[in-house]
C-alpha cells in the first residue's frame, strides 16, 4: 500500500492514484455504501447509498439492473460528493470515472452506464427527495421527473447492506 491508498476492511485495499491495481470486492463496496449517506447526510432520517443502489436497481430495466446496483458504486471508496460540489472538482470527477471504469471491468458492466440508469437514478432522486427532504424545493434539473409511487422507508445500515448482497447475488447467479 502506498500514500495514495485507503485500506479496506475486509483486508485490501483502494488506491486513488490507480484504481485498476486496487484490491476490492463486493462486499467492500456493499460496507462502504451502507455507511454513506445520501444528501450529505441531510435528510430527515439517515438514508444510505446502498439502499438508493438497491432501489435504482429496481427502476431500470432487467438487463440493466447490475449496472443499476452498481452506477455508484465508487462511492463505497470516494464518498457522495453532492453534485454542486463535484462540479467545481474536476480531478476528483476524473479519479471517479478511472474507478467507475475499472469497477465496471470487474463486474462485466459495460461501460459507459446505458442512459436508463441515468433516467431511474434521476426517478430515485425524486423519491427520495419528496421522502427524505419533504419540503426542500426541487432542482430545476429534474423538471418532468415523477417519483416513484412507492414510499421510501429507510433501512438501517446494516439491513442495507445485507439487502444490496441480496439483490448483488440474485444479479449474478
Amino acid at each position: 500500500m502506498n500514500s495514495t491508498s485507503i485500506s479496506l476492511l475486509h483486508g485490501g485495499h483502494f488506491d486513488y492514484a490507480s484504481p485498476e491495481s486496487s484490491l476490492y470486492d463486493i462486499k467492500d463496496i456493499a460496507l462502504g455504501l451502507s455507511h454513506t449517506a445520501r444528501f450529505s447526510g441531510q435528510t430527515r432520517t439517515p438514508y444510505s447509498v446502498a439502499q438508493h443502489s438497491v432501489l435504482v436497481s429496481w427502476l431500470v430495466p432487467p438487463e440493466h439492473a447490475l449496472a443499476g446496483l452498481l452506477h455508484d458504486g465508487t462511492e463505497a471508496f470516494l464518498c457522495d460528493i453532492p453534485k454542486p460540489l463535484k462540479n467545481l472538482l474536476p480531478q476528483y470527477v476524473e479519479i471517479e470515472q478511472q474507478a467507475e471504469e475499472d469497477l465496471c471491468r470487474r463486474f462485466n458492466v459495460k461501460f459507459p452506464l446505458h442512459p436508463c440508469v441515468k433516467e431511474a437514478d434521476n426517478i430515485a432522486f425524486v423519491t427520495e427527495r419528496r421522502d427524505m427532504q419533504p419540503g426542500v424545493p426541487m432542482d430545476n434539473r429534474f423538471a418532468g421527473v415523477e417519483p416513484h409511487p412507492s414510499i421510501i422507508f429507510p433501512w438501517e445500515a446494516r439491513v442495507a447492506y445485507w439487502n444490496f448482497m441480496r439483490r448483488f447475488k440474485e444479479l449474478t447467479k
